[in-house]
């Protein structure tokens, strides 16, 4: 995950963007970002588009957000998944 300091502080109104990238796999992986709650340990969905990039053999997936006070606490957390793993059941 890229785009985030970790001695970095967030304000209020201000602008987080952040990437997620995958590197390898047959078939490449598909990216997803989620939400974890303080409250709980619930993953809820934000983004599931992403980008593969064949030539570089990634995914990438990228968020951006305004940041608000509703945000205190979270978690956000970049999944990855691989088709193949389903198919062996």
């Amino acid at each position: 995950i890229y785009g985030y300091p970790t001695k970095f502080r967030l304000m209020n109104g201000s602008r987080l963007s952040l990437s997620c990238q995958s590197e390898g796999g047959l078939p490449l992986g598909r990216l997803s970002w989620h939400r974890i709650e303080s409250a709980s340990d619930q993953l809820n969905l934000i983004d599931n588009s992403f980008v593969i990039r064949n030539q570089q053999n990634l995914t990438e997936n990228n968020i951006s957000m305004i940041v608000s006070p509703a945000d205190n606490n979270i978690t956000l957390v970049c999944q990855v998944v691989n088709a193949y793993l389903y198919s062996l059941g």
